[in-house]
């Protein structure tokens, strides 16, 4: 998974390894950015995994646009809020599906703005939380 904080071109993204997501199983991926600091933090399954600066503080201008997927995985929420969420909220939403719903963005308003390979599965969720070892 590339990750490209700050807009820069491939040679300057951060590079995650996250073959777990490949396992099948329910994952958590967060992302925090403070427009304050400039801090990016990147946490998988409850845990921060990496940490970086983005040179660029102050609002998000609207207009842009977002991408969000993999064609392997299957998305099953998708929320944004307008602050960061403490380390204490994430790891609380990790402890049930239906995590908190974002104040900008839910994931059931989310999903009518996808554009590619957008797919609805009717089953019920495998959601089931990773354990906290």
């Amino acid at each position: 998974m590339e990750i490209s904080p700050d807009g820069k071109k491939p040679a300057d993204r951060q590079r995650l390894n996250l073959s777990q997501l490949e396992d099948l199983h329910w994952h958590q991926f967060c992302v925090t950015w403070s427009g304050f600091s400039g801090v990016i933090q990147y946490y998988f399954d409850g845990k921060n995994i990496l940490s970086a600066i983005n040179r660029q503080r102050g609002e998000l201008q609207g207009g842009g646009s977002l991408a969000v997927g993999d064609t392997r995985m299957r998305i099953t929420g998708f929320d944004v809020w307008d602050r960061v969420l403490t380390r204490q909220e994430i790891a609380q939403n990790l402890k049930k599906c239906d995590a908190g719903k974002g104040n900008v963005v839910q994931w059931h308003q989310a999903f009518k703005y996808f554009r590619k390979n957008k797919k609805m599965y009717s089953i019920p969720s495998a959601c089931e939380p990773p354990s906290s070892n």
